[in-house]
């Protein structure tokens, strides 16, 4: 390599390293965070750049060829061992980021192996920065309305410390989140809104099958099939139920479920709306709008009693 090449290739790294002090001035003026990719593409290029051109200056030595290869096996040598070295303490305890559908960043921290990781979350600041949050009102809120594409206000309080919120279409139902990660977040917008509907359609029909409350989210009911209870008439009514859900523009991008309960803590499910299986084997969104298919379910259902 010559003097002049090495010389420019010695102006890149030091821009390299340039840049990294600006950032950190940025990071202590701002109170913001560098990303850990940005952080990642800088650790690898800041030490590989290097030794790439020492490794490339060797190979190219004007020597002797056996006192090159002897020169390049020992550079090999070293490279393999202090890259391992670089690996194990500058690399591997680093935290890594995975960015959410919805723009934000769950960052994993694992240098407590082999406790488990810990979890926070960020938003990414002009491309290179990060700042971190703790979830509340405005953040369950855009990651609510980034899901249903919809506008979200904060519910009235119940006095016990739950946020909770209602959509623009929905006011009267107060959806609560129940959990964040990475693939986005987990509520009961669904549930509250299809068991709404079904206890609306029951009330007015006045029917009399058994329903209760599903622990596993607020105002989610299932029906209860009981030994004597008609199917053929039941199936019916939960036809009704999922077709007069449908009528909500809701189900045209969400799936809903209605809770069955045929055995002793036993669920089942009817699904209609924007459900993926449904789609992916070419039926149709209101099949179990059918009572003859929501018979052929219970039936079956009820045989493993």
């Amino acid at each position: 390599m010559t003097r002049e090449k090495l010389k420019k290739w010695c102006c890149y790294y030091l821009l390299l390293w340039l840049g990294a002090f600006i950032c950190i001035g940025v990071t202590q003026l701002t109170g913001l965070s560098i990303r850990p990719i940005v952080e990642l593409v800088f650790r690898l290029t800041a030490y590989f750049y290097p030794v790439s051109i020492m490794g490339y200056s060797i190979w190219n030595m004007k020597d002797e060829e056996s006192f090159r290869n002897i020169c390049f096996g020992i550079y090999l040598a070293v490279f393999f061992l202090i890259t391992v070295v670089f690996i194990l303490f500058l690399i591997l305890p680093m935290k890594m980021e995975r960015r959410m559908d919805c723009g934000y960043l769950q960052i994993t921290d694992s240098s407590n192996f082999p406790d488990a990781d810990i979890h926070f979350f960020a938003e990414p600041k002009a491309l290179l920065f990060m700042e971190y949050f703790d979830w509340d009102v405005e953040h369950d809120i855009y990651i609510l309305e980034y899901k249903y594409n919809t506008t979200f206000t904060v519910a009235e309080n119940r006095g016990d410390g739950i946020n909770r919120y209602s959509p623009f279409e929905h006011p009267e139902i107060a959806v609560r989140v129940y959990f964040r990660d990475i693939y986005g977040i987990v509520d009961d917008y669904q549930y509250q809104l299809t068991s709404n509907i079904a206890l609306k359609y029951y009330r007015e029909k006045g029917l009399l099958w058994e329903y209760r409350h599903v622990d596993d989210y607020e105002g989610n009911i299932g029906f209860i099939v009981k030994d004597d209870d008609n199917l053929e008439q039941y199936a019916q009514d939960l036809a009704s139920m999922v077709a007069e859900a449908l009528k909500d523009p809701f189900y045209k991008d969400n799936v809903g479920w209605l809770n069955i309960g045929v055995a002793e803590n036993t669920w089942e499910m009817l699904a209609f709306g924007d459900y993926l299986p449904f789609k992916e084997n070419g039926i149709s969104p209101d099949f179990y709008s059918d009572d003859q298919n929501v018979l052929n379910e219970l039936k079956k259902w009820t045989k493993k009693r």
